[in-house]
């Protein structure tokens, strides 16, 4: 098993192909776009709301009229506001997640560097770290290494292993 992690962190080409997939996943995710949509929106309604505000102050309309115009842009409003809450958090995780993806790639270019002076106690770790499944067949053993957020953490949180001398 420890050959197949190895194997892994000796060819960064690998890494790297994994990193950019991931990297593509999250930057895909569309909450950033679906962001600047949703503030689009948002703003078309302030807008709105300031049209009928301004019709009120022209004594284009009286003040129930203003009260009924303005009560479905208001509610609306607020659904988007919530909304923007949400993307806003989605969107900074995915920023977070993606300097994680530069911090696991990283760590892995470091521990490649030191891979021959690792123990068996620090390859078990290495392979802990790296390893977010191990499919064990009749005839081969295969080791999956998928940058998730979790093997992410782990990897970059673990800063001993790797730490230039």
């Amino acid at each position: 098993m420890w050959e197949k992690v190895k194997h892994i962190l000796e060819h960064p080409e690998s890494i790297a192909a994994m990193l950019a997939s991931r990297r593509t996943e999250i930057e895909s995710g569309g909450a950033v776009s679906e962001l600047d949509r949703v503030q689009s929106v948002l703003d078309s309604i302030k807008r709105k709301e300031q049209r009928i505000v301004t019709a009120f102050v022209n004594e284009y309309v009286d003040e129930e009229g203003m009260a009924t115009q303005i009560s479905f842009p208001r509610e609306r409003k607020e659904h988007f506001l919530e909304e923007i809450t949400r993307l806003e958090a989605e969107a900074s995780d995915a920023v977070s997640e993606l300097d994680l993806l530069d911090s696991f790639q990283e760590a892995a270019d470091s521990i490649r560097k030191s891979l021959g002076d690792l123990d068996g106690a620090d390859r078990g770790e290495v392979i802990r770290l790296f390893a977010s499944r191990i499919e064990v067949f009749a005839d081969s053993i295969n080791v999956v290494v998928l940058p998730s957020r979790g093997v992410i953490d782990k990897v970059t949180a673990r800063p001993r292993l790797w730490a230039q001398p």
